[in-house]
């Protein structure tokens, strides 16, 4: 090491303790200086960057000590300095797989740029690893910190789950008005803020790690890109159910909130610090939604991805043939919690995957004569065999007494809308596929249901389902 790389090695050694020490607070007793110093040691490492001696990424000591004031949980204005803090880091210091940093390393866009091996992360645990075996991997990206593991992570959901869950904010009952605003103001309480930061830290990390092994995946074929990541890592095994189950949970809770906007007691004039509290907890729940949605998400592209690889190899199937799938554990889920499926169809844009979700929940509770159809095309069914489920009134009899009629407009009702998405994109549909024909089924079934029971009352989804079936028939007759 020469002359010059040691001193500029003890300069920025130097500066590193000197911004840790503004993170120190020992002996500091008063609360407003222990956040003042805390802000300025994340003012001092956000501006560190720009130093014109700094080189790479912070040192794992850095990125702990951010990491450590959003752990703490101290006040709102540390939570999200520290947050965002951390997602700039990422955005400043991004991962890279190996072909991309390859091309990167022989142009002229990577002069003066510093590629590291190791980089900070809030998990534990060897979860990354350079596929020696493939042409394309990962960058090795070091757990420096045990901060995270799976317990650590169940224990974030639970904390989040249960100060969301414990509010008499959450009934639609009738007088709850004042519970219900004492509710929306304790969201936007510090504490709860910095665990649903936390939570959308940990989804970020997650997210930006199962991104670039999925883009690796697509070009190597090899599956241990993916089942090697932060996300597989924590979501396998025996402990997927609890875990999409909490993830189930906490998605239907931060939906609550549009169950509640509409009412006075939520947004009744405040003074400032009331309005504050409810703009902090909307952000909250909304990123609670968000954060979840993103993780379904990944998992259902792997189960898609490993579900392939399952077909396509009947050695590695017999050997994972008690592997449950995510659809089929959302239907075991909702099968116990059926409050929990409107959420999820609520939220899930993405067509193919609501239909999924609706079709495995409505072959595993309707009767199978009835189903056997479509639970044989499996992966191929489309809305038009399920709504042919219900052509018949002695077979819409027999599924309307296996399944609650809530239930039943929730499933029609969103089959349809994933339908009208994929036909607007032209998505999996032959040209003989009339959108008029479907509304028209949609309609069957919806009389037939009507008719069999005594007391149906249709509910906002069936309803608006209904509505936008007859526009689009009456357009399609005009236009004909």
């Amino acid at each position: 090491m020469s002359k010059t790389v040691c001193d500029q090695y003890e300069v920025l050694q130097a500066i590193e303790d000197n911004i840790l020490a503004l993170a120190d607070t020992v002996g500091v007793k008063e609360p407003e200086d222990i956040e003042d110093d805390k802000m300025s040691f994340l003012e001092a490492v956000y501006a560190l960057p720009a130093a014109p001696d700094a080189a790479g990424a912070p040192t794992r000591r850095i990125y702990e000590a951010i990491f450590a004031i959003l752990e703490e949980n101290l006040s709102v204005g540390l939570n999200l300095a520290s947050y965002f803090l951390l997602v700039e880091l990422d955005k400043h210091y991004p991962r890279v797989n190996v072909e991309e940093l390859l091309k990167l390393s022989s142009s002229a866009a990577a002069k003066g740029l510093a590629f590291e091996n190791e980089i900070w992360s809030p998990f534990s645990g060897p979860f990354d690893k350079l596929d020696k075996s493939s042409k394309i991997g990962i960058v090795a990206r070091s757990s420096y910190s045990n901060k995270c593991d799976y317990e650590a992570f169940v224990t974030l959901l639970e904390g989040i789950a249960n100060e969301t869950d414990t509010k008499q904010w959450m009934q639609t009952d009738s007088g709850q008005g004042q519970q219900a605003k004492d509710g929306i103001l304790h969201m936007g309480s510090h504490q709860i803020v910095g665990l649903v930061l936390r939570f959308k830290y940990f989804t970020h990390e997650i997210e930006q790690d199962f991104k670039i092994r999925y883009d690796s995946f697509k070009v190597t074929q090899n599956m241990d890109c993916l089942t090697d990541s932060f996300l597989i890592q924590i979501f396998k095994g025996p402990r997927r159910k609890a875990l999409v189950s909490l993830l189930l949970r906490l998605l239907a809770r931060s939906c609550i909130y549009n169950d509640h906007k509409g009412q006075d007691y939520c947004f009744e004039e405040h003074g400032d610090m009331h309005s504050v509290k409810v703009q902090t907890a909307v952000m909250d729940l909304n990123k609670i939604s968000s954060s979840v949605q993103s993780l379904l998400l990944m998992i259902m592209d792997f189960d898609v991805e490993y579900g392939k690889r399952l077909e396509s190899s009947p050695k590695q199937t017999k050997q994972e043939g008690n592997r449950i799938s995510i659809w089929d554990l959302i239907s075991d889920i909702i099968g116990y919690e059926k409050f929990l499926l409107a959420p999820l169809l609520q939220v899930l844009e993405n067509p193919v995957y609501k239909m999924r979700v609706i079709f495995n929940y409505f072959i595993r509770n309707a009767p199978q004569p009835i189903v056997k159809d479509l639970r044989e095309k499996r992966d191929k069914a489309t809305v038009e065999d399920f709504l042919n489920c219900f052509a018949q009134s002695n077979d819409a009899r027999n599924i309307y007494r296996s399944i609650e009629t809530d239930i039943l407009q929730l499933l029609l009702a969103h089959a349809f809308n994933a339908f009208v998405m994929q036909y607007a994109c032209s998505q999996h549909y032959a040209p003989d596929v009339t959108i008029s024909g479907i509304c028209k089924l949609l309609m069957s079934a919806f009389e037939n249901i009507q008719t069999i029971s005594g007391d149906f009352e249709l509910h906002s989804a069936g309803r608006q389902a209904l509505i936008t079936a007859e526009v689009i028939s009456s357009h399609m007759a005009v236009v004909k």
